[in-house]
């Protein structure tokens, strides 16, 4: 019985450490897209703002080429504001279902927001598949082992597009 235990835990601990592993290079990968969007973007600034300072310089500048720079300035801003912003609710949502996932401790959370933060951190694999999801419903604030809805969600959303949905397209 004892051996038997022992084993049991040796799997979850072992289905953690790979879920984590997943995890992380699922989160890598998504972060990889804002953040190059975002250094193309400043490249973009820097030349143009180079190009600008030489018409400046030479006293070639005419209005309505800077008034291109600066509604392009405005653009690259949203662009990259848009991004970063995805890049910061990534790393916070890994932050806190990471931690989630090594520690076993009950917790107050809100359901519905934590339940949108795992399938942040899915977005990965569910867009490899071409899925969309939604959640939707009440937020109500639960006393949990959020560490176990993490495993339960993330093995019902992998096992969902590895069988359930492997006729489909999308």
């Amino acid at each position: 019985v004892i051996k038997l235990e022992t084993t049991q835990s040796q799997l979850v601990e072992s289905e953690k450490l790979a879920a984590l592993g997943s995890l992380v290079a699922g989160v890598a990968h998504e972060l990889n897209t804002p953040l190059g969007i975002s250094l193309t973007a400043v490249t973009t600034i820097a030349d143009d703002a180079s190009a600008l300072q030489e018409k400046i310089t030479s006293g070639q500048l005419t209005k309505s080429e800077l008034g291109r720079f600066l509604n392009k300035l405005r653009e690259i801003d949203i662009l990259m504001q848009t991004n970063l912003e995805r890049c910061h609710t990534l790393i916070q949502s890994f932050k806190q279902i990471s931690s989630d996932q090594v520690v076993a401790e009950s917790r107050k959370i809100k359901l519905k927001d934590y339940i949108a933060d795992i399938m942040n951190t899915l977005s990965v694999i569910l867009k490899k598949s071409q899925t969309t999801y939604s959640v939707t419903g009440d937020n109500p604030e639960v006393n949990i082992d959020p560490g176990i809805l993490n495993q339960v969600i993330n093995n019902l959303t992998t096992n969902a597009l590895s069988h359930a949905f492997k006729q489909q397209d999308n």
